[in-house]
């Protein structure tokens, strides 16, 4: 068995270490190569793998108080292509065939990266960190009384069984007749 084909039946393909990855399907028709919409397609590739990884290494919920820091920016897109590449005629020229194409590629990128995030908040967190202080002072005092009581119950058991063990003429001598 090969061990692409074991991390896939298990894992979903954005979880899959890079090198276990099945191959991606070829680029898109409008996206090519040499020109400026193959160039905003790598670079919204390159960045989606930025912003998945830093969805992956924090799970708090301050962590995404800033869109920028897990979704990707038109200004970022433009600036991976070139120097002096703005934004609106990269995503909006009438004059391009591929603006259509790369907007709902970025769109969709960007609803991923979304989905990533929310699923990564929603997870339930575990342990002491994820309770309030009142939670934890209110789970110790719970568990003191429990550890109270069962001390004492068990006091008064080891003395019931210990009366009970007791000969007549020790209890007689210990005054407890």
């Amino acid at each position: 068995m090969n061990i692409d084909d074991y991390l896939s039946k298990y894992l979903d393909t954005s979880e899959l270490p890079e090198e276990a990855k099945p191959e991606k399907s070829s680029r898109p028709d409008w996206a090519e190569p040499s020109k400026r919409s193959g160039k905003a397609y790598d670079a919204i590739e390159s960045l989606k793998g930025q912003k998945k990884a830093f969805i992956k290494k924090h799970g708090k919920k301050s962590d995404y108080d800033l869109k920028g820091n897990y979704l990707i920016t038109k200004k970022e897109v433009a600036e991976l292509v070139g120097p002096n590449v703005k934004p609106q005629p990269l995503f909006f020229s009438k004059t391009t065939s591929y603006c259509e194409a790369l907007l709902t590629h970025f769109n969709n990128a960007n609803d991923e990266l979304n989905a990533s995030k929310e699923k990564r908040i929603s997870k339930k967190g575990r342990g002491l960190m994820q309770k309030t202080k009142e939670e934890l002072i209110e789970q110790l005092r719970a568990e003191k009384e429990s550890k109270t009581e069962e001390l004492t119950s068990l006091v008064d058991d080891v003395y019931q069984r210990t009366l009970d063990n007791i000969s007549l003429d020790m209890k007689r001598k210990l005054g407890l007749l």
